[in-house]
């Protein structure tokens, strides 16, 4: 998500004017390498100051916004159907401030929560511990992490338990309990950054234990 360069004016999350544009890549590896998949369900839904400004059945879209300051929150569920197995329901929500600008196109103060567990050739991991990185969308007004923490559930997220969370930098590394058996490990996280500006992202079957 959100991949560096941005290869137009547009992508990936952007103000232009009084009209936000989400064209954010959903997928990608652990390099911040951009994929794609067929999705079987999408929508977004967009608030301002706990108003709806709108909702759609879509998560490449864009909606008109009012001019005046406000803090936004923006909403993408989005689910796979088989063959995939993996990343099967997810949903990441971001709120931030914006307000009307003028000239070229803004990218928004938004940022992702990439994942680089250790998994072998059948997307298992190999190991208890969890890399996580906050990454801000380019070109974007700085901000730095103030608060960071991960989540782990092992029934495509019933139930959730807080990790243990080593903070190094703009992520840290999350150690997680191998249950018995197999299975698949979900994950949820929130940043918080220094403008107050959030995001949450929720992967149900993130990879396979």
């Amino acid at each position: 998500m959100l991949p560096s360069p941005r290869p137009f004016p547009q992508a990936w999350f952007t103000r232009d004017g009084d009209a936000l544009t989400l064209f954010v890549p959903l997928f990608g590896d652990s390099a911040g390498r951009e994929g794609d998949s067929l999705l079987a369900t999408a929508h977004s839904t967009v608030t301002k100051d706990g108003v709806q400004v709108g909702s759609q059945d879509e998560v490449d879209t864009s909606y008109p916004l009012p001019p005046d300051p406000g803090r936004y929150r923006v909403q993408l569920d989005y689910t796979r159907s088989g063959p995939a197995v993996l990343s099967t329901r997810n949903r990441i929500v971001w709120t931030f401030r914006s307000a009307h600008v003028d000239g070229a196109p803004v990218a928004l103060p938004v940022s992702v929560i990439r994942f680089t567990s250790a998994l072998d050739a059948h997307n298992r991991a190999t190991g208890a511990t969890i890399p996580v990185r906050v990454v801000r969308q380019p070109d974007a007004a700085p901000g730095r992490t103030r608060k960071l923490t991960v989540q782990v559930s092992y029934d495509d997220g019933a139930h959730w338990s807080t990790t243990s969370l080593t903070r190094t930098g703009e992520g840290g590394v999350a150690g997680w309990k191998r249950p018995s058996g197999h299975g698949f490990v979900s994950l949820k996280a929130t940043a918080v950054d220094t403008n107050g500006d959030t995001v949450e992202e929720m992967i149900i079957r993130a990879f396979r234990f």
